[in-house]
């Protein structure tokens, strides 16, 4: 136990200095940093999403109703167990994909840089894996058990593009840098959704700056004024991506 303390630390080290050399690699004076931990999807995403993933849970268990039709009244329980385990692993497949992400920002003289993950737990990843063996190998001994081999073909292949997922998932760290501040001539700003993008020539892509308060906001807006040319535009909008 007392060797874990030391490799632990050793890498939270090193993540700490992947970090410094990304954020610190923007040449330039600091300007402004800030980190903020939101919700990473577009309005429409946030509204679709529960009803796709619930859609996708009812189908797969009118599925496993069809293939026990004739069984249900002597298996009720597996029929209930099943039925609950795909509504509970899709429920975790949503949690997965409704997750605040980490932004870690710093603006310099001479441009902006980001760093960005999805918040989970370090337990997260092994739980995720497991779960998702877990019910493949719950899936497969109910269509022995039942003698139903037609059933694996049925819940069990619609089960397998969720447990894909989760077996492959990763936490992984993303990185990006803006452009210089003098190539930016166009800024959208929504308020509501706590959003600043800053674009170049097309308005319907740039940097996205994302705020947990308004008052990094408006910081970082009285920044662009003084850093970004002085014909720069500014627009008070929603930004939909």
């Amino acid at each position: 136990m007392h060797k874990e303390k030391p490799d632990n630390d050793i890498k939270q080290n090193e993540a700490s200095i992947e970090q410094s050399d990304f954020i610190h690699s923007m040449e330039g004076s600091q300007l402004m940093s800030w980190t903020s931990k939101v919700l990473n999807q577009p309005r429409r995403e946030i509204i679709l999403g529960p009803i796709i993933i619930l859609g996708l849970a009812m189908t797969i268990c009118l599925a496993i109703t069809w293939k026990m039709w004739g069984q249900i009244g002597e298996n009720l329980d597996i029929w209930s167990g099943m039925c609950v385990i795909v509504f509970t692993m899709l429920g975790g497949l949503l949690l997965i994909t409704r997750q605040k992400t980490i932004f870690n920002y710093r603006a310099t003289t001479t441009g902006i840089a980001v760093e960005h993950t999805l918040y989970y737990p370090e337990f997260a990843g092994p739980l995720f894996k497991g779960s998702a063996i877990f019910v493949v190998l719950l899936f497969i001994g109910i269509a022995f058990y039942t003698n139903s081999l037609i059933f694996l073909f049925g819940p069990v292949a619609m089960s397998l593009g969720a447990a894909k997922f989760l077996l492959g998932w990763k936490n992984e760290k993303k990185y990006e840098k803006s452009r210089p501040w003098n190539e930016y001539n166009f800024v959208t700003v929504d308020r509501p959704s706590s959003v600043v993008v800053i674009h170049r020539t097309d308005k319907t892509v740039g940097f996205e700056t994302r705020f947990e308060n308004k008052k990094n906001l408006e910081q970082y807006l009285k920044l662009l004024k003084e850093t970004l040319p002085k014909t720069a535009v500014f627009t008070e909008d929603t930004w939909p991506y």
